[in-house]
């Protein structure tokens, strides 16, 4: 059974700060708030695979009252939820920038960056569209050319993904009767497609049936696969919830390429199948990333989460980073690789090449150390392992390095298109494929689709 958001009423919020995480601790009174935790202070981080939990959402959901009843909407706030004004259109549209087009305290109304240039058009057609983006740190650790700020890719991304479920709650209960549309460009997709899948899945910060569609602009959790996300071979969306899609039905989604993004999720948009939508350019690696390299899908991960300010703190957190990777990585192939006869033999027979473990361990949307249980359960098991090795060394060791060098194959087969001159080729043109979503007519095209949306939802008298 899928979990639902309880109603709230009026809470109580403090803005607080913890280490290595930014939190809200909220009291709702005369609330149907049933976490066990009953007044909790909810952490903001990124859960890996998407595993939201309920009370997070609930949190959100609970502060984003606050800030309605309350007309807060400082940049320094936990969200920052745009002003619908007095009326409520039949779509507001979120739009959610790349990296370095936005900050905290980038104005969402402001018609900007490659988000811009979707809403333009958009609503230039129709100006009865509600159309804000969604400030947030837009930053990747400082590394030249995006900006001074130093907040780390994974937790801008986290950040921008939190912003935009507050904002769609907050939209959601002041104009119950509005759809909503999303769309995000580059960092802002995986924030974006972190946010629809969640929604998708039941556990997000509104119902499915409250999002008309999602426009997806190079992003890079993007799965293999065609234009629309689990409906192989559809290259136009389902029509809004509520509508007979007479406008959407005249939209079709432009070709992407088969391959997925950097860090391919290949989780599925559940209930919100049909209505999100994924515009890729050939070439553009963030979303059209090679099958087989691991090896850099490993060291973008670590970059993610590195400072890269300067040469001193880039030095030290890449290194810590890095290390805690390895040991993640180390971790997964002691448990699943490592097998211990009942004979007492020792073999190694991995699942899954170490590269691609080196590379899983980086994900940006997964930080942190393995759970300590695992980690001690991989203590023990290499003290085994060690004691099995000391006890026949002649008869262990040889059979260990044959599977070991047969091991090497599956890493080399897993960088295979690093070596491929087609594959190199395409780095050349990176910067002008990740970035011509506006010269192209990609941009125009998804406003193109809200425009759509908008106008079905008019027509059936919203």
């Amino acid at each position: 059974m899928r979990r639902q958001i309880p109603r709230l009423g009026v809470p109580a919020v403090r803005r607080c700060r913890e280490p290595k995480t930014d939190c809200l601790e909220i009291s709702c009174s005369a609330t149907k708030l049933t976490s066990p935790d009953g007044i909790r202070s909810a952490p903001v981080a990124w859960r890996g695979r998407r595993a939201f939990d309920r009370s997070f959402w609930a949190a959100a959901t609970c502060a984003t009252a606050a800030l309605v009843a309350s007309g807060l909407a400082r940049a320094d706030d936990a969200v920052l939820v745009p002003d619908l004004g007095t009326g409520c259109p039949a779509l507001v549209v979120l739009g959610v920038q790349g990296t370095s087009e936005s900050s905290p305290a980038a104005d969402p109304r402001a018609l900007t960056g490659m988000i811009g240039q979707v809403f333009a058009p958009m609503l230039g057609s129709d100006p009865g569209i509600g159309a804000f983006t969604i400030p947030y740190d837009a930053s990747f650790g400082g590394v030249w050319g995006t900006g001074a700020d130093t907040t780390t890719f994974a937790a801008s991304s986290t950040r921008a993904e939190d912003r935009l479920g507050a904002a769609a709650a907050r939209v959601v209960a002041e104009c119950p009767h509005t759809q909503l549309g999303v769309v995000g460009f580059s960092q802002g997709a995986g924030a974006a497609a972190g946010f629809a899948r969640a929604v998708g899945d039941g556990i997000g910060p509104v119902d499915a049936d409250h999002v008309a569609g999602v426009a997806l602009l190079s992003d890079w959790t993007r799965s293999p696969g065609g234009q629309i996300p689990g409906r192989p071979g559809q290259t136009t969306p389902d029509p809004a919830p509520g509508t007979a899609g007479t406008e959407v039905s005249g939209i079709s989604l432009p070709p992407v390429p088969s391959t997925g993004g950097i860090v391919s999720d290949a989780a599925d948009f559940g209930d919100l199948s049909g209505r999100v939508g994924q515009y890729c350019a050939a070439g553009d690696l963030a979303c059209d990333f090679p099958d087989h390299a691991a090896v850099v899908q490993a060291v973008a991960g670590i970059a993610a989460q590195a400072d890269l300010g300067d040469p001193v703190s880039a030095v030290s957190s890449l290194t810590a980073v890095a290390t805690a990777t390895a040991a993640r990585a180390g971790t997964a192939a002691i448990l699943d690789d490592v097998q211990l006869g009942a004979d007492g033999s020792v073999d190694y027979v991995p699942a899954e090449s170490f590269c691609r473990r080196l590379a899983d361990a980086a994900d940006p949307r997964d930080p942190g150390p393995a759970p300590e249980a695992e980690t001690r359960a991989a203590s023990d098991k290499a003290a085994q392992v060690a004691a099995a090795i000391a006890a026949d060394p002649l008869g262990q060791i040889p059979r260990l390095v044959g599977e070991l060098g047969a091991a090497v194959a599956a890493n080399i087969a897993d960088n295979a298109d690093l070596a491929d001159p087609a594959v190199l080729s395409r780095a050349a043109g990176v910067v002008a494929d990740h970035t011509g979503y506006g010269r192209d007519g990609t941009a125009a095209a998804a406003g193109d689709w809200f425009d759509a949306i908008a106008h079905d939802l008019e027509g059936d008298g919203r």
